[in-house]
């Protein structure tokens, strides 16, 4: 995959499309069930932006121009792994209040893991 994304004739568009699709599926699977402090979400931001910069052969020397997170994230037309988390969160709200109006059992028993088992001799958990 490396080779492909680092050949200099791939337009940037198709580029940013392709690292979406590959790298950045794979880093920010079922991410929207992460429990994230700030602190996290600033290292998560800053690999995803490493990841981007190597993808896209952008990387500091000296005498080259500087480029930004956000000038390269334009480039490649991507949004920050914070902001993709925050539009998944607000899906799953949606989707978990629109479950409750089909879903045999209340949705935060199923969320919460309420268990209305019994175990031998113990009763009810």
């Amino acid at each position: 995959m490396r080779t492909v994304l680092l050949c200099q004739e791939l337009p940037d568009q198709l580029r940013g499309r392709l690292f979406q699709a590959v790298i950045e599926t794979v880093l920010l699977y079922n991410a929207e069930t992460w429990t994230l402090t700030g602190t996290l979400e600033k290292q998560l931001d800053a690999l995803h932006a490493g990841l981007l910069r190597a993808s896209f052969g952008v990387h500091w020397t000296p005498t080259a121009p500087h480029v930004s997170n956000s000038s390269l994230y334009q480039r490649a037309r991507l949004l920050r792994p914070s902001e993709v988390l925050r539009r998944r969160r607000l899906q799953l709200a949606g989707h978990m209040l629109c479950a409750e109006q089909y879903c045999p059992e209340p949705v935060q028993d199923v969320m919460l893991l309420t268990l209305q088992a019994t175990r031998r001799g113990r009763g009810v958990l």
